[in-house]
């Protein structure tokens, strides 16, 4: 890849959650950061996506600590009144959907992935390149484990 391509957020969180592991503890915690991200979107604008911070063991608190601890180090005040409110405590009601949105993100994440790999082999027979895709190691350990091998030929045949 190229100095300015990038992976996003929510590519690199499908591929660390690509192993099925719906715990209570993962639902409840998809669910917070999805609440707090709508709650953020009705303050503040400007914050979508803003980076909200990692909690560590935060299915093991309530949502209103939750909430603190991840906005921590940006600038932006919650008060009390917005974190309890009836419109997020419906919000967290609605864990089942998060979990239904995650699980067809993470279902579709392999094939998104194969586009792109697919892609950039096409892009660069296009360029005169011979290439293929080749597995480094197995699959299990990460399902990044494809190299792109190509050689520019002499002639323009592969």
């Amino acid at each position: 890849m190229g100095p300015h391509s990038r992976f996003t957020f929510s590519r690199r969180d499908g591929q660390i959650y690509s192993k099925p592991r719906w715990t209570l503890q993962y639902k409840q915690v998809h669910c917070y950061r999805a609440t707090l991200e709508t709650l953020l979107l009705q303050l503040e604008p400007p914050l979508k996506r803003a980076g909200l911070r990692g909690v560590k063991n935060a299915h093991l608190m309530p949502f209103e600590e939750y909430a603190r601890k991840a906005v921590d180090k940006m600038d932006v005040v919650l008060d009390e009144g917005d974190l309890s409110s009836q419109y997020i405590q419906s919000c967290l009601e609605q864990w089942q959907r998060v979990v239904i949105f995650y699980s067809l993100r993470l279902m579709v994440a392999p094939v998104i992935e194969t586009i792109v790999q697919l892609d950039r082999l096409l892009y660069l027979a296009e360029q005169g390149w011979c290439g293929c895709l080749l597995p480094l190691f197995d699959c299990r350990l990460s399902p990044r484990n494809f190299a792109l091998l190509c050689v520019k030929p002499e002639s323009n045949h592969c």
